[in-house]
């Protein structure tokens, strides 16, 4: 895990994307709030649509040496992201 404090209080830690429970990964990209962001996002995500992501994600880590991170603000999941 990397950790960098941000500001008194608030810490941003960076751990695998394996460590976050799939239901919550399945909710945040289902929100349609992230369609905003993210125009190839075309609606609610199934437990098949994560698997096909990890797999997508781990296969840039194992191809590229580039790795995708669960973001995480306080110990509480924020989001993804990644190279």
């Amino acid at each position: 895990m990397m950790r960098r404090s941000v500001m008194s209080g608030d810490a941003i830690d960076f751990v695998s994307l394996g460590d976050i429970a799939p239901d919550v990964v399945i909710s945040h990209m289902s929100d349609p709030r992230m369609g905003v962001h993210m125009p190839l996002l075309t609606g609610a995500w199934s437990d098949d649509d994560y698997v096909r992501f990890r797999a997508a994600k781990d296969a840039c880590w194992q191809r590229d040496g580039l790795r995708h991170w669960a973001i995480l603000h306080d110990g509480n999941y924020a989001g993804w992201g990644g190279f």
